[in-house]
């Protein structure tokens, strides 16, 4: 025991209602599209997309591959286009098959780096959908009538198989 009394449980923060009123996950300069794309949260998952509501999910998985493909057109056009280029006229020495050959060396470097960097932002790839599939899966947002089904089941199942105990005891004993 405590002299204090017993401990008191407090609601997760996202519960409260004046942080949540005041929560804004989109940047301010973007909050107008998402709020055009979006449409109001009816549950509580679904308010903490922000503007975008409940279309948040389809919104976020939208940015993944948006994103993706984005990264993949960088390596592709980039890395085959420029760095190799680049890398071609200095070690082949041939300085025609550039433009500007006083700028060769700080053009690999600088394109080479945003290669890199797509290449980074894609390993971080799988995490980030691992996200999705947790923010689209959690119990506040399934349907209460499947949620009410399976309950049911379950409990149905667990009734069954006390009846099988209380069976196999009887023939037992």
């Amino acid at each position: 025991g405590n002299e204090d009394g017993p401990a008191v449980l407090l609601p997760p923060r996202v519960e409260d209602k004046q942080i949540r009123r005041d929560f804004q996950s989109t940047p301010a300069f973007a909050r107008p599209f998402e709020e055009f794309l979006g449409k109001p949260g009816a549950s509580n998952h679904e308010q903490l997309f922000g503007s975008a509501g409940s279309n948040g999910p389809k919104l976020f998985l939208k940015s993944i591959k948006f994103h993706t493909w984005l990264c993949v057109a960088q390596i592709v056009f980039y890395g085959n286009e420029i760095v190799y280029r680049d890398l071609a006229a200095l070690a082949g020495g041939n300085m025609e098959i550039v433009g500007n050959a006083d700028a060769l060396v700080q053009e690999a470097f600088a394109f080479g780096f945003f290669v890199l960097l797509s290449v980074v932002q894609l390993s971080l790839a799988p995490r980030t959908f691992l996200n999705y599939s947790f923010v689209t899966s959690i119990e506040e947002m399934t349907k209460d009538w499947a949620m009410k089904i399976a309950l049911q089941e379950s409990e149905a199942i667990a009734a069954e198989e006390g009846e099988l105990a209380g069976l196999a005891e009887a023939v037992t004993e």
